[in-house]
């Protein structure tokens, strides 16, 4: 399968997966927000209830208190006779409008009672029949709690309306097969304040009402939930439709991103396989496209390439340098006997008595330049030679000040020392480290012609240390820079050209690294890093060389 496949084919899976989460996110945040919306509208409904409720109970405190205090009802009621009071009692029942009326005599017996349907639960209030001081009777009224009470109800506080005695309904304005289910689950439910109920395949969502109607007798509120979400489809409906075109949309755009994508790709895989057929790392890629991921993934690649042609330029570089090694040894060799050799027939001219002046002179002059020579075939033997280390705990401070005090004296010259109190001991080879400093150091006295300073400084980082040498002599030209480090490169008469690059091997073989900045005319800076820890990574250490 092709890259551009791939990337159409990954665009467009993402984009459904996106989609469908929105879907479904949609979809759970809508539940949940409707779910909180009942509980509340619930409450409110709870309230509203309340309110109605209280309100017909004073309307039946008022209503019975008038028909109790009636002359009619009390000379009926003064009979005793039954077929006398009902007739009063039912005009005043259907005068008042409720479900109940009881007339008792003061003994407690009841002398009439007319009743909507005796198995309802009734809300009641009594009140006694007086006649100046002395009670006459006692009269029940009330509001039948049935289905025509609840209906009333629902048409009050826009809800289903249920009234439960205990475990047994009572009276509902649902429908008589979901009363069915609702009994059967009354008995069945933990009822808490609000719970969810199930009946005839659609969810509710029900309240206890907080006022209680009657010892015995609650209230119930149901609200539809499939009625409040009712809505929701609606919903995903439009969001089917946004989902088809936001699909087409974003399957066209992940067709075009990863055409986009792959024709720049495309040119740098060519050139990349031109590049390694070839074996041209001059070879660059050029692309013309605005996109940075694929322009940064060329200039990657020709990064890589140059760096791996001048990899490939240094490593033929060292390999020069350690032929040159391996001569310059062979040489040393050859050249230190006959040297010696040289030498000691001087000093045995020089021991006899008929020697001319002009000969001992010359005889001396052979045995200075012998020395000479000595010092530079040790030099290129040091060279030459792989490095060896003995580390200790060194106190890099004072070692440094040793070294800077050495050399500092010198008519015109002005040392300085800037030493970090945090750096103290750290691991090295003293003996090594004080060859290099003292180099550097001589160097930097060498470049100062006339009045200069010259400045050592220590600074301690989060795992190496640094020391820096910088003075104020003549400099090196920007020419000459490059090539400091290469064996035999001088720009002194009698230099050898060996220093630096015995140094930049020791360093390297501590484990650190050396560095040099100057500007012809203003001096040079010479910058040694070394790590606080030993590490001596076997490809810095120099190896030895085939003699």
């Amino acid at each position: 399968m092709s890259l551009r496949n791939k990337l159409f084919i990954s665009f467009a899976v993402i984009s459904l997966l996106l989609l469908g989460f929105v879907f479904v996110a949609v979809e759970l945040r809508v539940r949940a927000q409707v779910s909180t919306d009942m509980l509340a509208e619930l409450r409110q409904t709870d309230d509203a209830f309340v309110e109605q409720w209280q309100f017909l109970r004073e309307r039946l405190a008022r209503e019975g208190a008038i028909v109790a205090d009636a002359p009619k009802l009390k000379a009926a009621l003064d009979t005793g006779d039954p077929a006398t009071i009902e007739p009063v009692a039912e005009d005043y029942r259907r005068m008042i409008g409720a479900d109940l009326v009881e007339l008792r005599d003061p003994e407690g017996r009841s002398l009439a009672r007319l009743a909507e349907g005796d198995d309802h639960a009734y809300l009641e209030l009594s009140f006694p029949i007086l006649v100046g001081e002395s009670v006459l009777g006692n009269m029940t009224t009330g509001y039948g709690l049935n289905r025509d009470f609840a209906a009333r109800m629902k048409r009050l506080v826009g809800a289903e309306v249920a009234v439960v005695n205990g475990d047994r309904l009572v009276a509902s304005t649902l429908a008589k097969e979901r009363e069915e289910e609702l009994a059967l689950g009354l008995a069945a439910t933990d009822r808490e304040e609000s719970w969810p109920l199930r009946l005839g395949g659609e969810s509710y969502l029900a309240r206890i009402v907080s006022e209680q109607a009657a010892p015995g007798v609650e209230f119930l509120i149901l609200r539809s939930v499939d009625e409040s979400l009712r809505f929701l489809g609606a919903v995903r409906r439009d969001l089917v439709l946004f989902g088809i075109f936001t699909t087409a949309l974003a399957l066209l755009a992940s067709y075009l991103t990863a055409r986009t994508l792959t024709r720049p790709l495309a040119a740098i895989v060519e050139g990349m396989r031109e590049t390694a057929r070839s074996g041209d790392l001059t070879r660059q890629i050029h692309i013309e496209s605005r996109d940075e991921e694929a322009s940064l993934l060329a200039s990657t690649f020709n990064h890589v390439a140059s760096s791996l042609l001048v990899f490939q330029q240094q490593a033929k570089h060292k390999e020069r340098l350690s032929s040159l090694g391996r001569l310059s040894a062979t040489l040393a060799h050859e050249i230190r006997n006959p040297l010696t050799i040289i030498k000691g027939s001087a000093l045995q001219l020089l021991e006899e008595e008929s020697l001319g002046g002009d000969e001992r002179e010359a005889a001396a002059d052979i045995i200075q330049e012998v020395d000479r020579l000595n010092r530079l075939v040790e030099s290129v033997l040091e060279f030459a030679r792989p490095a060896t280390f003995s580390v200790e705990q060194v106190d890099i401070n004072d070692l440094c000040r040793g070294c800077l005090t050495a050399v500092g004296d010198a008519p015109g010259l002005r040392t300085e020392g800037a030493w970090d109190p945090r750096l103290a001991w750290a691991p090295v080879d003293p003996a090594r480290l004080k060859q290099v400093l003292l180099n550097v150091l001589l160097n930097a006295r060498e470049a100062i012609s006339g009045p200069g300073t010259i400045r050592v400084a220590t600074r301690r980082e989060a795992t190496d240390y640094l020391i820096s040498v910088s003075d104020t002599g003549k400099g090196i030209s920007q020419e000459d820079l490059p090539n400091i480090f290469d064996p035999f490169f001088t720009q002194k008469p009698k230099g050898t050209g060996l220093g630096l690059s015995v140094a930049r091997n020791i360093v390297e073989g501590l484990g650190g690294s050396i560095s040099v900045r100057s500007q012809l005319g203003q001096g040079t800076e010479v910058e040694l890093r070394l790590p606080l820890e030993p590490r001596f990574p076997a490809s810095r250490v120099p190896q030895p060389l085939e003699m």
